[in-house]
């Protein structure tokens, strides 16, 4: 990994241990730096990769535990950083039935990144009130920005003379969530960004001051999942909003569901399981004309939008512009690398394809970047999928053990031979001897495990005699009293088994 979250003691373990996670920005416009996490106990922090020390300002939620964390996103999905409009805000779906919405913000001088830390600034913005039941999920997106006229003003004052400009904008969001009752509640709220600058005569650096207020926060439609006839009602565990406006939820009878956000009716269920288990993480491909699910049942299903290929100027079939609201969404493919649940998902975009993939992702209609879908579960595996060509490659897993065998021996025949086996804080050494070979009775006859099979007689004389012996053990932290930690990576024996390095 490019960067780890260092693990939490014994004693802070209850209270450190993340259930959501989501990349948040601490300036507008600007690339994600920290992650903002959440926790069953109530408690929100930051972890901001750029200190050495990330895991910082733990705050409480206000209202119980935090099952799921969502930032805003952009009313594009162009890979183009000037058409995205990104916003240091985080909404926190709480046990109490309430959305809180909190500001990121860095503690240096107008917010900038001059190596102060991250920080969540409490309280909320606004706190939607409650619903009644825990709410489960979340999906958050920019529906439209106004940009409001700047005033500026000048002050006089007796050494230096300043003037202010005030600039707002008003982005209009759709929120909507899940709530445990069996409803998906839709919510429009304003969020006013107002950006203070002052100019002094007396010097050349302007500063910039950025406040964010919730001056609308309005409910709008109310949704309700059927149950099937149960007694207990269907939990919505992920949503996704398109651009069309397009609601997708996976919930607990198996089923993806897509919904007119607009009028709240339902268009379309895909069944994900057969046996009915539950799609807890729904993802998009950044054309939003493939969708990802998967939960419970470990198959991951891709399940497309079928829009008919239109003819090009160069000749290749290619997809229209535009999303057609009545084409219908089919599953194509599905893969099961896993073997249990599937509780993580996400897709990554990556660099160009390579030209002979070009040609291929042109005439599909396919988007040119590379898109990896990876997935993770409680049988602690990682894959990754490709997913322009989701039906044509394999995934890849990246599986649990260290890719470094921990074991390493000498190989000097003339000296008893050692053998290092590395743990997490200590190297155990070992000594190998042969051996022995089995003697023949006295009136010429073997003995009975001698008339098995050469596998099965050597496995019996490992289990009749030791054929190693411990050594010495050298312990390297994490000593009883012992103030410091130290994690092996990789260790090595030399060949006359001298010399042992460690890292």
């Amino acid at each position: 990994p490019v960067c780890e979250i260092p693990a939490a003691t014994a004693e802070t373990a209850t209270s450190t241990t993340a259930t959501s996670l989501c990349w948040v920005t601490t300036h507008p416009n600007r690339p994600p730096t920290c992650v903002a996490a959440s926790g069953l106990l109530g408690n929100l922090w930051i972890v901001d990769f750029e200190h050495v020390q990330p895991v910082s300002c733990a705050i409480p939620s206000g209202g119980g535990g935090v099952f799921d964390l969502v930032v805003c996103d952009p009313p594009t999905t162009s890979s183009s950083t000037t058409d995205s409009q990104t916003l240091p805000l985080v909404a926190g779906a709480c046990q109490d039935g309430s959305v809180r919405i909190w500001r990121v913000a860095r503690t240096g001088k107008n917010n900038e990144q001059d190596g102060s830390k991250a920080m969540i600034v409490d309280p909320p913005l606004v706190t939607v009130p409650s619903m009644g039941a825990p709410i489960l999920s979340l999906t958050w997106r920019v529906g439209a920005i106004t940009k409001q006229s700047s005033q500026s003003q000048q002050q006089q004052q007796e050494e230096n003379r300043s003037s202010f400009t005030t600039k707002s904008t008003v982005y209009q969001t759709v929120l909507f969530a899940a709530v445990a009752d069996g409803t998906i509640r839709k919510y429009r709220i304003d969020v006013k960004q107002t950006d203070f600058t002052t100019t002094s005569t007396s010097s050349t650096n302007n500063s910039t001051t950025t406040e964010y207020t919730v001056p609308h926060a309005k409910s709008m439609l109310r949704m309700t999942i059927e149950s099937k006839g149960r007694r207990t009602p269907t939990k919505v565990w992920s949503m996704k909003l398109l651009q069309d406006g397009t609601l997708i939820a996976g919930n607990s009878l198996g089923q993806v569901q897509f919904w007119n956000s607009d009028t709240g009716t339902l268009i379309q269920t895909v069944m994900q399981s057969p046996l009915l288990a539950d799609v807890l993480k729904v993802v998009v491909s950044q054309n939003e004309s493939k969708v990802f699910c998967s939960g419970v049942d470990s198959r991951v299903v891709c399940i497309e939008r079928v829009v008919p290929l239109q003819d090009g100027n160069d000749g290749h079939d290619v997809r229209p512009s535009t999303l057609l609201d009545s084409a219908p969404w089919k599953i194509t493919y599905a893969h099961r690398p896993h073997s249990h649940d599937v509780k993580a998902m996400v897709i990554v975009p990556g660099a160009e394809y390579p030209n002979g993939d070009q040609q291929m992702t042109q005439k599909k209609g396919l988007p040119r970047r590379l898109e990896t879908l990876i997935s993770g579960g409680v049988d602690t595996k990682i894959c990754s999928y490709d997913v322009a060509f989701f039906d044509e490659k394999r995934p890849q897993t990246w599986y649990p053990w260290p890719l470094e065998s921990p074991i390493s021996t000498s190989s000097n025949p003339s000296q008893s031979r050692l053998l290092s086996m590395q743990r997490s804080e200590k190297v155990e050494l070992y000594r190998l001897d042969d051996l022995p070979n089995s003697p023949e009775t006295t009136n010429g006859e073997q003995k009975e495990h001698d008339k098995l099979l050469a596998q099965e007689a050597h496995k019996y004389r490992i289990k009749e005699t030791s054929a190693t012996d411990l050594v010495g053990t050298i312990q390297l932290g994490g000593a009883s009293g012992a103030t410091w930690s130290s994690r092996l990576l990789v260790s090595q024996l030399s060949p006359d088994g001298s010399f042992l390095a460690v890292s």
